[in-house]
């Protein structure tokens, strides 16, 4: 990946470009001005209402069975509901872009450093400098209806969703007639039978509609809430990922457990309650050598769980009986927010390049979970690569874990 400064000149040059072709026929991609959201002048913004003003938060880095954590002080941004005008959406990017085709508007989670590369890439916004972005130009709909704009980077990604979306739903009572607005979500939400039911806990009663990739989309007008709680998007490889980079609100995540745990069913729940708990996954993201790591488990009592299996109901369930949890990082450990506070023990395992990403500790902290991490490699090791472990240290780490 290129560094912003040599973004600009290239996004500069391929900007003329496209112009000079847009006279012989229609640009399959879009060179447009990359400006900050809290920026955009009124010709596209009718409204900016603030429901919560800058404050700080708490992040707790992990701790190992040697090494404590740490708490560090943030700055959460403001919550700021826009109600935005002749603006194009896409489905999967926290941006907007303006009718005339010539500027998107993003909301800026973080400053651009010298020190890391902020990359707000989507499948639509293809990349980006600190000015400059380049987009896909896809077909335009125009819908004539006021909308809840809910969805953005990574929204159907069970954290993103649950966390940095959900979230919102807190300040609706701000919008004016909210119990009116249609809810505009990314597709998948409709395709993930968990993801359905979660929307359905925050908006029970306005009319849902799923946004495709394909399209670009246009309302009558577009009502667009900041994020609560949030994970920077994507950093380069090799760059420092920060504590500071998740910005996670306490009161959102109590919002969240709160809302979930007053909507989940129990006659919906068809399972046992298993103690032990072995995060086991089906995908093919960050593969490794899980088959010898359960075995070990298993020696311990642990029983493996697919989440993806069990209702959202059950998954609450299994986290409220659980006294230990095992598993590699990923976005089934959101579900920490549902365990008993003080009940429920965790080892979570990640690749050591990926330095004080504190999403999960800092989940654990606010939902009374004792959280462990277990790092291993080095910093050759790409953030998403595959990758095996040592079974005997394994075994080592679930000995602590279980004498805790």
């Amino acid at each position: 990946m290129k560094k912003h400064k040599d973004l600009d000149k290239y996004l500069q040059f391929q900007r003329k470009k496209y112009f000079i072709k847009s006279f012989f026929r229609k640009a399959k991609r879009l060179i447009v001005d990359f400006v900050p959201l809290q920026n955009i002048p009124n010709e596209y913004c009718e409204e900016k209402i603030v429901v919560r003003t800058e404050q700080t938060s708490i992040v707790e880095t992990p701790k190992t069975f040697i090494a404590p954590s740490l708490e560090i002080i943030i700055q959460l941004n403001p919550v700021i509901i826009y109600g935005l005008k002749n603006v194009f959406v896409a489905s999967e990017t926290t941006s907007f872009l303006t009718k005339n085709l010539k500027t998107t508007y993003y909301e800026e989670v973080e400053k651009f450093s010298k020190e890391y590369t902020l990359m707000y890439n989507s499948n639509n916004l293809l990349f980006h400098s600190e000015k400059l972005a380049k987009l896909n130009n896809l077909p335009k709909k125009y819908v004539d209806r006021e909308v809840l704009f809910l969805t953005g980077n990574f929204s159907f990604n069970y954290f993103h969703f649950l966390i940095e979306i959900l979230t919102k739903i807190e300040f609706v009572q701000s919008i004016p007639n909210f119990e009116n607005l249609l809810v505009v979500v990314h597709h998948k939400i409709g395709e993930i039978g968990n993801m359905k039911s979660l929307l359905s806990f925050f908006v029970p009663n306005n009319e849902i509609l799923f946004l495709s990739e394909d399209f670009y989309y246009q309302f009558r007008k577009t009502w667009h809430i900041s994020y609560p709680s949030v994970v920077i998007p994507n950093i380069g490889e090799g760059d420092f990922c920060k504590a500071e980079f998740s910005k996670i609100s306490q009161q959102s995540v109590s919002f969240v457990r709160n809302t979930c745990l007053s909507n989940m069913d129990t006659k919906q729940v068809k399972i046992e309650p298993i103690s032990k708990i072995f995060l086991a996954r089906k995908t093919e993201f960050r593969k490794y050598n899980e088959p010898e790591l359960l075995a070990v488990a298993e020696k311990f009592g642990f029983q493996p769980v697919y989440l993806e299996d069990y209702t959202i109901h059950e998954q609450i369930y299994l986290m409220q009986h659980s006294e230990y949890i095992v598993g590699p990082s990923g976005a089934a450990w959101t579900n920490l927010i549902f365990c008993q506070p003080g009940k429920t023990k965790g080892l979570l395992w990640l690749a050591n390049v990926w330095k004080e990403f504190s999403l999960f500790s800092t989940l654990a902290n606010y939902s009374g979970v004792d959280l462990y991490n277990w790092r291993f490699g080095d910093d050759s090791l790409g953030f998403h690569e595959d990758y095996v472990l040592d079974t005997s240290e394994f075994e080592q780490q679930l000995i602590q874990l279980l004498a805790k």
